[in-house]
């Protein structure tokens, strides 16, 4: 009768945790990353006793995530690539804006009429109208370079101040994810489940991805590890490398970021 108690215990306790698991997964289906688990099942050691083999009952094998790393992967680079296009688009956009070559008068056509002046100057050397034309048109031709000159100038100094939110915001994402590395190594080191710390590992990575390319794996000593090529780690296990903006001095003695 033991037995069949344990049988039984063994069968309810599945299905009770099975219950739990379908729960959490409905609870968490609008959940931004959430990855549906699964209770696997096993069954329980076999005893002999005589000629016949007697079953102990089910044990619990896993609660895995229905996750695939490849699949996350090139969602990742394909969110990289985006977000590069998109922001390259938007930058060349207001670019194209400063020169004014399409909705009105830009560089190129007060070029052309500063040059016209001129071949019209060439001339009629004496015509004081003439060369009136011309000072107005330089005039204008050096009022245009100092417009382009000084937008140029906010649109750098706007994207500087844009990256410096974007390494903080970065910094952030990577100090998240190794504490995060620090949480599931202490709930997996008993044999539990840390589902839900690495679906938000995962989500942190994905919005390390919206700027540039990452690399995530775990390395021979089972840490996980987050490298940028041409950068190197910026997470090995539970440490950091901090990113930081600076700037260089270009051929003009100018500084620039």
């Amino acid at each position: 009768m033991s037995d069949l108690l344990g049988i039984g215990k063994s069968g309810l306790f599945a299905s009770k945790e099975s219950m739990a698991t379908t729960s959490h997964n409905i609870a968490n289906a609008n959940t931004d990353g959430f990855s549906k688990q699964e209770l696997r099942q096993e069954t329980g050691i076999t005893l002999r006793e005589g000629d016949y083999v007697i079953g102990t009952g089910t044990n619990i094998a896993s609660i895995k995530r229905n996750h695939d790393n490849l699949v996350e992967k090139k969602l990742n680079k394909a969110l990289t690539q985006h977000n590069f296009n998109e922001e390259r688009s938007t930058q060349l956009g207001q670019v194209e804006e400063i020169f004014n070559e399409i909705n009105s008068d830009g560089m190129n056509k007060i070029l052309n009429r500063f040059f016209n002046s001129f071949r019209e100057l060439a001339n009629q050397p004496d015509n004081e109208t003439i060369r009136g034309m011309v000072r107005e048109n330089a005039r204008i031709v050096t009022g245009d370079f100092h417009r382009i000159q000084d937008n140029i100038d906010h649109q750098k100094n706007h994207i500087n101040k844009q990256l410096d939110l974007i390494i903080g915001d970065v910094n952030s994402l990577t100090k998240n994810i190794a504490n995060l590395n620090k949480e599931i190594a202490a709930v997996e080191v008993s044999g539990a489940h840390a589902n839900d710390l690495r679906d938000q590992r995962d989500r942190d990575l994905r919005s390390l991805s919206e700027y540039f390319p990452v690399n995530a794996y775990d390395d021979e000593k089972n840490q996980f590890v987050v490298s940028v090529d041409g950068i190197g780690s910026l997470v090995a296990g539970e440490v950091t490398q901090e990113l930081a903006t600076g700037s260089t001095v270009g051929s003009g003695n100018k500084a620039e970021d």
